[in-house]
């Protein structure tokens, strides 16, 4: 692939450079994805009186990655994604604004360090980067990357525990220029099993402290511009719970009604599991089960939230397919949202998530996903209803 860089400045043309033998080298590529999404909406309003109108709407999600090496030891990434911003757990792009131009920004960027060794190793990484630890969506949304650092020390053996992690991470969320910092500390166990030639399965503890997770409550209720701006949250993942504040977690109110904090802190403590049979070389079988409890001494109740999911097949070459169901139960203050699943009613909720893909062709993925979601505590007084939100997308993916 031959790319010749060109910059457009007001006064002509400027050309940076050609980049062809940067892209062409062995030591670096470039990868991406774009998804077109069809998506509907029925049965809206949980508890509320009314119920709002179907929603239909069409969505492109575009990614662009180059990633390399510059040796043995360490590797980069850059990558640019479309969505919103401000909005953290999403890439997906509406279809409206009458025709105008859409965002592309960044959405990683990072050095990474990995010793590379056969028994006892160590890797270190610092950027924007895809989370170093094991998860669900129960506890975060797949589209989300952090900013920081993470370390990592790794064990190796030839035994059916096939390798021992341990990962830190020290993850600032919001810095303030006159006041403490917003952080996310917490580190992550990490297990790899290998039982014979068709079971594998590993098993992860991880701990999040989220240190003054009151300014994410302060940034949901700012405006959303782009730098030093609020967070953009939308009202699928909410409810309307608490107004226009993009949370479910239950907030305290001045006497004015302002937001000033969390009822609770968020202490998570997560175990995650996952146990795979190979069935055939193209049949995986793969169980999924996560738990998080919020350990804050300052609720006592609204603590817990499960994922539990199982997945039979595959979509990497032509011909593959795969079908998957996970039902999650979230508890209002289990997580801090608004990081987790985007997709559903992110706390207080339950929800069943079955889906379905077929690979037409190398790169190329057809996919269902059903989205059918409730609130699990009524907000809304004597209310006769507690609809079930039948959310449903159709896409077309393409890798390359």
């Amino acid at each position: 692939m031959n790319v010749h860089l060109t910059i457009y400045y007001a006064t002509g043309l400027y050309s940076l450079c050609d980049t062809s033998k940067i892209f062409t080298d062995s030591h670096s590529r470039i990868s991406g994805d774009i998804r077109f999404r069809a998506e509907t909406f029925s049965n809206q309003g949980f508890d509320s009186f009314l119920e709002p109108p179907n929603r239909n709407r069409l969505r492109i999600r575009a990614r662009l990655g180059i990633d390399g090496t510059i040796n043995k030891y360490f590797d980069w990434g850059i990558r640019l994604a479309s969505g919103t911003p401000t909005d953290q757990v999403s890439s997906n792009q509406t279809f409206t604004d009458f025709y105008e131009r859409k965002p592309f920004a960044l959405d990683r960027a990072f050095v990474r360090y990995d010793s590379k060794s056969n028994s006892v190793g160590v890797q270190l990484v610092g950027g924007k980067f895809e989370p170093t630890f094991r998860r669900t969506q129960l506890v975060w949304d797949d589209d989300l990357n952090v900013e920081g650092a993470s370390e990592a020390l790794y064990f190796k053996t030839n035994s059916s525990l096939k390798q021992i992690k341990l990962v830190a991470f020290q993850l600032p969320f919001s810095e303030v220029s006159n006041g403490k910092d917003g952080a996310l500390y917490g580190g992550q166990l990490q297990t790899d099993w290998q039982m014979g030639a068709t079971f594998s399965a590993n098993v992860n503890v991880a701990y999040y402290d989220w240190v003054r997770a009151d300014l994410v409550l302060r940034g949901l209720g700012a405006s959303t511009t782009q730098v030093n701006g609020g967070i953009t949250n939308g009202a699928g993942v909410i409810g309307g719970q608490n107004g226009i504040i993009g949370t479910t977690n239950r907030i305290i109110k001045d006497s004015n009604g302002n937001p000033i904090g969390f009822l609770a802190n968020f202490n998570l403590f997560d175990v995650l599991g996952n146990l795979t049979w190979q069935a055939t070389p193209r049949l995986p079988v793969t169980f999924s089960f996560d738990y998080v409890r919020n350990l804050t001494s300052r609720i006592n109740n609204e603590k817990n939230g499960y994922w539990t999911g199982v997945q039979l097949g595959q979509a990497k070459e032509e011909g593959d397919w795969l079908i998957g169901y996970a039902f999650a139960r979230i508890e209002q203050d289990a997580v801090l949202v608004p990081f987790n699943f985007s997709d559903i009613l992110a706390s207080n909720s339950r929800a069943h998530m079955p889906n379905i893909a077929y690979q037409i062709a190398n790169g190329v993925t057809l996919q269902w996903t059903g989205l059918f979601y409730q609130r699990a505590n009524q907000i809304v007084p004597l209310s006769p209803v507690n609809r079930w939100t039948n959310r449903m997308q159709f896409d077309v993916i393409y890798k390359f």
